[in-house]
């Protein structure tokens, strides 16, 4: 794609080699491998008036973080439990 635009003239700049780096943690230093692995999601149609009430008596810090979560709540249809976890971490909705 380079080759071509270049050759027509519509680049801004000429195309110059860029090497990328390789992604590190930045708490741990050690270098992040990616990868696409299994995900397990809820299905949260049955359980948004549930969830609602169940966060009413829990008093959030800060309190403005409640309309965040609950608009969140509401506005999903299904939730990822699993979030790209370790393997051994237990999953919360689990226990």
């Amino acid at each position: 794609v380079l080759h071509f635009l270049d050759a027509a003239g519509a680049l801004p700049v000429p195309p110059t080699p860029y090497r990328h780096r390789y992604p590190y943690d930045w708490r741990t230093k050690r270098p992040v491998i990616t990868r696409a692995t299994e995900q397990w999601f809820i299905n949260l149609a049955s359980l948004k008036s549930a969830a609602a009430a169940a966060l009413e008596p829990v008093q959030l810090v800060p309190a403005a973080s409640r309309g965040r979560l609950s608009s969140m709540l509401q506005g999903r249809e299904e939730w990822c439990i699993s979030r790209q976890r370790v393997w051994g971490v237990p999953i919360p909705a689990l226990f």
